[in-house]
């Protein structure tokens, strides 16, 4: 199950990939700052086939090809959404706070090597599989561009782990872990950063491979253990299919199931965005107030891209499946929570 999860990892490369191709993203009005976005995911990419079989090279090439419109939609979205919620953050506090970033299940995610560049007070710490990690960090020692933007040759040897190949720098640090063991990963956790800073935690796409019980008690864990924390999470919800008979969730699991083998265990029963919020706002800990902000990718897009940068869209590929494309997008929630 483990490695069928870690695949989806992969496709979530390959449509940043296509979405970069094809000119949707780096989004002007998120992205202005950030450090060669396009050229930090292509350079990681043609060294990371190197690394590849030819059948998984061959599976990301044909994905490529064959670029759909509502995909970069989607994928431009998810990126954007979870950018502008970072970036809002940071740049309230990081000019003059030592400010922790968290990416739990971070896969090939590439975020930390923009915010190391942009801000200076900042520690980011990814965290996933060991095999995830080490094939990421062998990409990462292996391509020049990032050796030099991480510094690299400033590297410190962590013997915690045991002669692992991960990288571990003052102020970026991969962690293996898997976020089924809430023990283990709050022990490392409490080992590379500062529980009383503040501290950003990223969940794309991570916690709807948990199971039910193994999510709630992770975010309970984490907002028991960090006195000040927020909480940028982005997942699929199912849809209420006995009130609204909205079928999507079921859809979406039943060709999961046949097509990879693959279950989202809590998608069926978080199929809204108030009974999502309430994995955090339900928390056992009173002394903390929580303040959690939802709202579905559609939503989104109506509210948070401007004219200009929709008409931009527009222009980039034509899309004649705006219903689907809807349908889809409002199955898909972005959520903040703070404390």
């Amino acid at each position: 199950m483990e490695k069928i999860v870690q695949n989806t990892d992969h496709d979530a490369l390959t449509c940043k990939l296509s979405a970069i191709s094809t000119r949707y993203i780096p989004c002007p009005l998120v992205h202005k700052d950030y450090f060669n976005y396009n050229d930090i995911y292509l350079s990681y990419y043609q060294t990371l086939k190197t690394l590849l079989s030819r059948r998984d090279q061959g599976s990301i090439n044909r994905a490529l090809r064959n670029s759909y419109p509502v995909m970069n939609y989607g994928t431009y979205l998810r990126t954007v959404s979870i950018d502008s919620l970072l970036n809002s953050y940071l740049d309230e506090r990081v000019s003059n706070e030592y400010i922790q970033v968290v990416n739990l299940g971070c896969g090939s995610d590439l975020r930390f090597v923009h915010l190391l560049n942009n801000f200076k007070n900042i520690k980011y710490i990814d965290v996933d599989f060991k095999d995830a990690l080490e094939l990421k960090g062998k990409v990462l020692r292996t391509n020049l561009k990032f050796k030099q933007a991480l510094k690299l040759d400033t590297e410190i040897m962590d013997k915690t782990e045991n002669g692992s190949q991960l990288i571990h720098t003052e102020n970026y640090v991969m962690m293996e872990g898997d976020l089924k063991d809430t023990s283990d990963i709050i022990t490392k956790l409490s080992r590379y950063t500062d529980t009383n800073a503040k501290t950003v935690f990223i969940t794309e796409c991570a916690l709807c491979y948990l199971p039910d019980i193994a999510a709630q008690r992770l975010i309970d864990k984490i907002i028991d253990t960090f006195d000040s924390g927020y909480w940028i999470s982005y997942d699929p919800i199912g849809g209420n299919q006995e009130k609204d008979k909205d079928r999507f969730g079921k859809i979406m699991q039943d060709n999961l199931k046949s097509s990879r083998d693959l279950e989202l265990p809590t998608l069926l029963k978080y199929f809204s965005e108030d009974l999502y919020s309430s994995r955090f706002t339900q928390h056992t800990n009173s002394s903390k107030k929580i303040t959690v902000n939802i709202k579905n990718l559609w939503e989104f897009y109506l509210q948070s891209i401007n004219d200009n940068e929709k008409k931009r869209l527009q222009k980039l590929q034509f899309l004649d499946e705006i219903e689907e494309l809807k349908i889809m997008q409002s199955h898909y929630i972005i959520l903040n929570a703070q404390w």
